[in-house]
């Protein structure tokens, strides 16, 4: 079992190996937990939801309902080091049923909206203190 794990980490049995892999993604993402403030397009209600990880280029979003693929969104990161709102703007590429009540979305991000380096370091500082 340690040795599959240490294989897998040296990337000699990982998913990538695998020929029907195929990497889809542009920039590197990383696992983040930043608080999320947004307008619903469905209600039109400013809704609360957190990142399950970010890039230069995209969030992946983590809901309580299912959002529509193609809609506008307006998001408002909620900075835990000092409070900041970082505004992105984007729209909703995929959505799907995480679990019960929870669902997983994929934002594109409008060029340029965010840099993802600081906000995840100033995320992992702010959860250290």
């Amino acid at each position: 079992m340690l040795s599959r794990i240490r294989n897998y980490f040296l990337n000699k049995e990982g998913p990538m190996d695998r020929p029907e892999f195929i990497e889809k993604r542009k920039a590197p993402r990383f696992a983040v937990n930043i608080p999320v403030n947004y307008v619903s397009p469905l209600t039109q209600e400013v809704t609360c939801a957190h990142t399950h990880d970010i890039s230069d280029i995209g969030i992946g979003l983590v809901t309580n309902y299912e959002l529509p693929s193609g809609s506008p969104m307006d998001l408002k990161l909620i900075m835990l080091d000092n409070g900041e709102e970082i505004r992105a703007k984007g729209k909703v590429l995929w959505s799907k049923l995480n679990q019960e009540n929870e669902f997983r979305t994929g934002i594109q991000l409008d060029y340029n909206c965010i840099k993802a380096i600081p906000l995840t370091l100033r995320s992992i500082q702010a959860n250290l203190q």
